[in-house]
């Protein structure tokens, strides 16, 4: 409000008055009440500003000598100018942190962004799609989950997009390896989706001692943020976190993040090469077409062979390996030409860090010489898997 000033011999009408008065009172839209007490008062602020109207609130603008805000308050917080200094071992806590503050992502490929497995669809009960998330089929229901890039969020590459059937509820979701250190700890999950159906898509949690849930989303055929924050048990036994679907739609997933404390946070990508590593400790494959050398080794007589495949980085834990037909493969004679292929291979000892792979049954290698482990064609593969 503006007062009008009163000169020398005016005549003081009550409305000039009255503006002063209305305006100490706090009569709504002429001022907020003001309390002024002294200084030395041991139970009383200086000076107390109080708020009478919720929506029209402004309690406070300090300016900086050019203008700019140096500190407001009103009925939408403080804002804070620049620069701003906090004192020494100032915290800010986790509650109060807005979404856009980066904190660590306890998911691994929460942006959908790696398929090592292929690009889908995927479609039976506990397998894998997307890197580190499993699928979960309720009884009778039907899901297929597959890469997708062109309805990927705002400044992602991919997508899951999840076309479902419902009978019983059905799930994709991630299993938090190091859910140990989360017991009794309060965490957030962030998930945006986008379902073309109400009440079909929301988030759970699941600790092995109870299950939580968000609130649907609104079937609006639009990406929204759903966001859920619990306390994990003390006695967790797990930790899964994901979406989970209970009617009939095609829903969109991306950009998933898991953080400790009751803010939830917004996705943060990680560096391509990071995001990479941590899908590695779960999943490696080499596959190759034509001859394309897989592992090096060394022959130990004229048909078998030993080979060492030192993996990408240590595994969660001992992998399982998996292998094409023996037939795929072929050896490296000592003449440089490929030969085989041999009747079987598999692993001999392994370990979360190497591989050892066994040939056996091959011709035209000379015991005692380095040889190499080919591809005879394109379905030639090895894949270490470890899922804790």
């Amino acid at each position: 409000m503006a007062f009008a000033q009163v000169h020398p011999g005016d005549l003081i009408q009550s409305q000039n008055l009255n503006q002063v008065v209305n305006a100490l009172n706090g009569t709504a839209g002429d001022g907020q009440p003001v309390l002024l007490v002294a200084l030395n008062d041991p139970n009383n602020y200086a000076l107390t500003v109080q708020n009478l109207d919720p929506t029209n609130c402004r309690a406070l603008l300090v300016l900086k000598n050019d203008g700019t805000t140096l500190l407001s308050a009103g009925c939408n917080g403080v804002t804070l100018g620049s620069p701003l200094t906090l004192a020494a071992g100032a915290q800010i806590p986790n509650a109060n942190l807005g979404p856009d503050v980066a904190r660590a992502n306890q998911l691994t490929n929460g942006g959908f962004e790696i398929w090592q497995r292929g690009n889908g669809p995927f479609t039976t009960n506990a397998v894998f799609g997307p890197d580190r998330w499993q699928l979960f089929v309720g009884a009778s229901s039907s899901l297929s989950v597959s890469r997708d890039g062109s309805n990927q969020d705002a400044g992602s590459q991919y997508c899951a997009a999840c076309t479902y059937t419902h009978a019983a509820a059905s799930q994709l979701y991630s299993a938090i390896e190091n859910f140990t250190p989360l017991r009794g700890q309060t965490v957030s999950l962030s998930i945006r989706v986008r379902a073309n159906a109400a009440n079909a898509a929301r988030l759970f949690a699941n600790d092995g001692v109870a299950a939580s849930y968000s609130g649907y989303h609104s079937g609006n055929n639009a990406y929204s943020t759903l966001t859920l924050t619990i306390t994990v048990s003390s006695t967790a036994i797990r930790l899964l976190m994901g979406v989970e679907l209970d009617a009939s739609c095609t829903a969109y997933l991306d950009n998933a993040t898991l953080v400790v404390g009751s803010q939830p946070a917004n996705y943060v990508p990680l560096h391509p090469a990071d995001d990479l590593a941590r899908c590695l400790r779960y999943y490696q494959t080499l596959a190759g077409t034509g001859y394309t050398y897989f592992l090096p080794g060394t022959a130990y007589s004229a048909g078998n062979a030993v080979f060492v495949w030192p993996l990408s980085g240590r595994m969660a834990v001992t992998p399982t390996l998996t292998t094409s037909a023996a037939a795929t493969f072929a050896n490296f004679s000592p003449t440089g030409t490929p030969v085989g292929p041999p009747t079987s291979i598999g692993a001999g000892s392994v370990t979360t860090a190497t591989v050892q792979m066994n040939s056996t049954g091959g011709n035209g290698l000379t015991g005692g010489n380095g040889t190499m482990l080919l591809s005879n064609n394109a379905s030639a593969f090895l894949i270490a898997e470890a899922n804790p």
